[in-house]
């Protein structure tokens, strides 16, 4: 029996993002539909590789508008049309990460309207949650295997867009820690230094935050900064155990955290995925980098630190530009269907393409160099040869170049 049969292929992606550049030129896709814009050439030269898998998952990193109002209209705060989200569910996508960096990008109204256009289309989702809504983790059956399905992030940008969650919503966003710039013992605190910048309240809260709570955010970019995560790794802690407890066999989390363009992934990454690993999670997929970093096979699973933008122009129509942004890896892990355990993992090196047409497209790499469409062959092999060594460890030599796919 070959092994298509006998397995379960679940696949993973990295960022998905309409941002600022690609909002630019959103007069490119408007269409004759009842939504007004079609997306579905940007994902058309991928659905023949995900159509192979079982169950395909994604980081959802832009809140999605119920009328195409309020749109993207600045760099680093985003609000894409409902058709977009569901390009991405007709590409082949099942379920998708809500809980990132940019999920309060529209507020807490912006979140609840993405809950709800999700719902409208199908479209499975994790890490956020409407004010009145029963919040539970996720479980699905995947081919007899039932999947356990978790969102978390590091913060919401609150610092840059405001919009910090009040204490009675405090967990409409499956957090990993405090949001930025925010110590829920000390919130009052943080209101007054709010009204009253440069006081010596903000010298003791600075000194609470940054050097008490955390040794290590010196230097660092405020989206890399640590606050107090006691409160919220237990919660994540009982979420764990809700989905063992409700038959959860396989435990599947995506975290958005880290830096931006590092060239490895960050200290508070490994800590928190190593948690998560000593927690029994078989699949840890961290995401936010917007390049790609390397991924290990653990005791339970495996675990990814970036996967790179599946879509995205960070890096690509703007600096840096030395970083590979337009490259992400598509993972995928065939579980046996009868033992339920990982057989063996692959993955495709997948490369966003900016058309003639002025359009972006996604294309996995193997088609890119098999002719479908044009481009600087050997540019386009280097570059995908060096992402399969940043993901894999393995020697751009000794990888198979062909298929750009890796297992162990």
């Amino acid at each position: 029996m070959a092994m298509e049969e006998k397995s379960v292929r679940l696949t993973f992606l990295g960022d998905i993002m309409l941002d600022w550049n690609m909002s630019l030129q959103l007069d490119r896709y408007v269409a004759q539909t009842e939504s007004g814009y079609r997306f579905d050439d940007v994902f058309a030269p991928v659905e023949g590789l995900l159509k192979d898998s079982d169950y395909v998952m994604g980081n959802l990193e832009t809140p999605i508008a119920k009328d195409n109002k309020n749109l993207t209209n600045q760099q680093w705060e985003f609000c894409t049309p409902g058709a977009f989200a569901k390009a991405v569910h007709q590409m082949g996508v099942h379920w998708v990460s809500t809980a990132n960096n940019h999920c309060l990008d529209r507020g807490i109204d912006g979140l609840v309207t993405t809950i709800s256009e999700l719902d409208k289309i199908g479209l499975a989702h994790s890490g956020t949650y409407a004010p009145k809504q029963k919040r539970k983790p996720l479980i699905v059956d995947v081919e007899g295997i039932k999947l356990g399905l978790l969102s978390y992030t590091y913060g919401t940008n609150a610092v840059s867009n405001g919009n910090y969650l009040p204490f009675k919503h405090r967990r409409l966003v499956d957090l990993v820690q405090e949001q930025e710039g925010r110590l829920a013992p000390w919130d009052p605190l943080t209101k007054f230094v709010k009204k009253h910048p440069k006081s010596k309240f903000q010298i003791l809260r600075d000194c609470i935050e940054y050097k008490l709570l955390s040794t290590e955010n010196g230097g660092r970019q405020w989206y890399e900064k640590e606050t107090w995560d006691g409160y919220r790794l237990w919660l994540l802690k009982k979420d764990l155990k809700w989905l063992r407890k409700h038959g959860a066999e396989k435990i599947v989390i995506f975290l958005h955290i880290g830096g931006q363009y590092n060239i490895e992934p960050n200290s508070y990454t490994k800590r928190v995925t190593k948690w998560l690993e000593d927690q029994g999670v078989e699949f840890v997929i961290a995401n936010h980098e917007h390049v790609v970093h390397g991924s290990k096979i653990h005791a339970a699973g495996f675990t990814t630190y970036a996967l790179g933008n599946f879509l995205g122009s960070a890096g690509t129509m703007k600096a840096p530009y030395d970083r590979r942004s337009e490259y992400s890896i598509a993972v995928h892990a065939y579980l046996d269907k009868a033992t339920k355990e990982l057989m063996k993992v692959t993955y495709s090196v997948l490369r966003i393409v900016y058309t003639d047409e002025g359009k972006f497209q996604v294309w996995p790499v193997y088609d890119l160099l098999n002719g479908q469409t044009g481009g600087d062959y050997d540019a386009i092999r280097d570059g995908a040869l060096q992402c399969a060594c940043d993901f894999s460890g393995t020697l751009p030599c000794e990888i198979e170049g062909e298929n750009l796919l890796w297992s162990k």
